[in-house]
């Protein structure tokens, strides 16, 4: 009974530590990219009160716009994703996932 639950004590620390593995450098990356606009805005804070307008106008800008037309294409991932995969219709989903992300990746550039 105790080996057994040692075994399985060892398994869940092994999956946690693989876990962590991979979340501390995304939760890093997120941060920096988080931070992009913040240190975007103090460097233009340093060169003049029209440059910071400029900067701020921009960074808004991309919030509404760009932000959002690309969390809408990988919204369709979300929503139709689910209901192909449901439908047994694997080959259209690997399509549909294909064309989103294309298109997302045509809004980043």
């Amino acid at each position: 009974m105790k080996l057994k639950a040692m075994e399985t004590f060892k398994n869940i620390v092994t999956t946690e530590v693989e876990f962590l593995r991979f979340a501390i450098p995304m939760s890093v990356l997120k941060i920096c990219q988080l931070a992009i606009p913040f240190v975007t805005m103090i460097f233009a804070g340093s060169l003049g009160t029209e440059v910071l307008a400029g900067v701020g106008l921009a960074n808004t800008s991309y919030n509404i716009v760009v932000y959002s037309l690309k969390m809408g294409y990988l919204t369709v991932i979300d929503s139709y994703g689910p209901a192909i995969y449901g439908g047994g219709n694997k080959s259209q989903l690997s399509n549909v996932i294909i064309k989103t992300l294309l298109q997302a990746s045509v809004l980043c550039i």
